[in-house]
């Protein structure tokens, strides 16, 4: 009689706690197909995949493609690693925003271009997972348009106190493959019983698919953590349910499909490389109505009490931005400018110094801050200024950053507090010390030979004579009908076409950049220097075609400055066919210089 007792007390208290004893699943459940998947490829999930290894079982590890390598991240190597192991890689963004915070093309950036990067790496990607499970139907949309073939949530499936409305399990096939249902993700708080009971709920409940979220596998490292002894646990007792037809699959396994090729995100919008670089400076345009202004980023880190306000009191406009530390152990709360792929953040020049300035008002203690994003996507603290004086008006303060790295790309820039108090901004500024302005812009006028004649040794040399050539503005071409001006084709197609453009400096240059569209190669020269080639593999003699096709192609290069001299400079450019046949030629240009004080 005791014996009866303790097992049904244990059968109760098991059910009590959302789940059954295995025994009692054996006779009634139905098959399960369970995901475990890990995301923002933190490094300590190599000890997830070895714990599952260890039992013959695979995950799935959406990561950031900006992340990569970067401290407390898996590196590439790792990730071929596990790839080549059978675990699945998947895609979560270059930098982890929150998606539906995103203008559309912002959106497109984020979710194809990772998966343009992750494929060029040598994965195999199919599977997307969204930031913080912010999804709506034109992010989803974006996710197939990029190639993906499922998009998975971060919730959705009953927990034992959570979404107690919400289904057990994703049925199979998935009905809604781009917003797929998860439970809720693991917590430090997530105990081995609430593991278990996820898949009994499953068994119990007619069988389906139910997909686990983890971030951190550690002990206490983080609130969003499991740690390694209740891993390895929940999966030596879930390995044997096979005989009850319980089985552990990657997503892609589950999903299916062909892998697609990538495709790439849309082009920033061209920006301007002088005056003020921010967007929505003073912080009044909020799109969506959430109190955040647009183009801009509220974050913190550490342990600490955070509370965000609109105060009464602005310094210009109608809007400001302010922020309350009530308990700080830890770390800070700032207000940067938005950390993305060009719909705001500020393209940024190498060995530049930039002013940043404020209006602000503080009890706390406050500084400016910077970051900049790498060639990669992802962004990175880079330095910040001095403690700000107390202040309980608005005053304005302004710091210059360093000189900036070499691996920079754009700028994010703002205020933070790193301490109890209360900081309240408005008018941020971002200048370029050093600014690049552009002397030839994208549909400037030319003067051009396309007639297939060869010019002679001289063309490209400051005193050469081309008053007898033709002019016209850019795009220059035939063959693609987006034209400005359209040049003759000949037959055959001409070699090699030729454009000349005159430019005055006030001063010596400091840097410049170069930014040209072209079909099918191209080589420039500044002053008869030669400084860029491109498909011109054998030479830039004028009977030679181009090297390789190229369609509207687009090219950006930093030029050296000392190609340039303070008064007029000639910068010519030979555009080639590919060959006899080829249809169509384009060309444009744009030219960007910062001279010295």
């Amino acid at each position: 009689m005791l014996r009866v007792r303790a097992l049904f007390g244990l059968s109760t208290l098991l059910v009590l706690l959302g789940g059954r004893t295995p025994e009692a699943g054996a006779q009634t459940s139905a098959p399960v197909t369970v995901s475990f998947t890990f995301d923002d490829g933190r490094a300590n999930q190599a000890e997830g995949a070895a714990l599952l290894a260890r039992y013959g079982l695979r995950g799935t590890f959406y990561v950031n493609s900006g992340r990569i390598g970067q401290a407390t991240r898996l590196t590439l190597a790792q990730l071929q690693a596990l790839q080549a192991d059978g675990h699945e890689i998947g895609g979560h963004t270059v930098s982890h925003p929150r998606l539906t915070d995103l203008v559309p093309d912002e959106q497109a950036r984020q979710i194809c271009d990772e998966r343009v990067a992750l494929t060029g790496a040598g994965l195999t990607v199919t599977s997307f997972a969204y930031p913080y499970g912010a999804q709506d139907a034109t992010t989803r949309q974006w996710v197939q348009d990029c190639g993906y073939n499922s998009g998975r949530d971060s919730a959705g499936l009953r927990g034992v106190e959570s979404c107690t409305s919400c289904p057990v399990a994703v049925k199979l096939p998935p009905t809604e493959p781009y917003a797929l249902r998860t439970v809720s993700s693991v917590e430090a708080t997530t105990t081995l019983q609430d593991l278990q009971g996820a898949v009994l709920r499953a068994e119990q409940g007619g069988g389906g698919w139910v997909m686990f979220v983890i971030h951190d596998v550690c002990d206490g490292c983080d609130t969003l953590a499991i740690s390694p002894a209740t891993l390895e646990a929940f999966l030596a007792w879930l390995a044997p349910r096979t005989s009850l037809g319980t089985t552990v699959r990657t997503v892609h396994e589950v999903i299916g499909g062909a892998v697609k090729p990538p495709v790439p995100g849309p082009l920033p919008p061209e920006r301007e490389a002088w005056g003020q670089l921010l967007l929505n400076p003073s912080l009044e345009d909020d799109a969506n109505g959430d109190t955040a202004p647009d183009c801009w980023l509220r974050t913190s880190y550490g342990d600490l009490t955070v509370a965000w306000s609109l105060p009464e009191d602005v310094w210009e406009g109608s809007r400001a931005q302010q922020v309350t530390v009530t308990r700080h152990v830890s770390g800070d709360v700032k207000l940067v400018s938005a950390q993305d792929l060009g719909a705001c953040a500020p393209p940024v020049r190498p060995g530049h110094r930039y002013r940043v300035s404020a209006a602000y008002r503080t009890d706390g203690p406050a500084r400016f801050a910077a970051y900049y994003r790498t060639a990669a996507g992802g962004w990175v603290w880079w330095a910040q200024g001095p403690l700000l004086p107390h202040s309980s008006i608005y005053g304005l303060s302004e710091w210059t950053t360093p000189p900036a790295p070499a691996e920079a790309k754009a700028l994010s820039v703002g205020l933070s507090l790193i301490g109890p108090g209360t900081l309240a901004m408005d008018a941020h500024a971002l200048v370029d010390l050093t600014p690049l302005r552009t002397v030839i812009p994208f549909g400037a006028t030319w003067k051009y030979e396309a007639s297939g004649v060869d010019p002679g040794a001289s063309w490209s040399t400051a005193g050469f004579d081309d008053s007898g050539w033709a002019s016209g503005a850019g795009q220059l071409g035939y063959g693609d009908k987006d034209e400005a001006t359209v040049l003759s084709a000949t037959v055959p197609s001409q070699t090699s076409l030729y454009f000349r453009k005159k430019v005055t400096l006030e001063r010596p240059a400091v840097d410049a950049t170069l930014s040209a569209i072209f079909d099918d190669g191209i080589a420039v020269w500044v002053n008869g220097t030669l400084v860029l080639t491109r498909n011109m593999g054998v030479g830039t003699a004028h009977a030679k075609y181009a090297t390789a096709s190229a369609e509207n192609e687009h090219v950006e290069a930093t030029l050296p400055a000392t190609v340039f001299v303070a008064g007029e400079n000639t910068i010519a450019v030979m555009v080639k066919q590919n060959g006899r046949t080829s249809p169509d030629v384009s060309f444009d240009l744009r030219l960007d210089i910062a001279q010295s004080d």
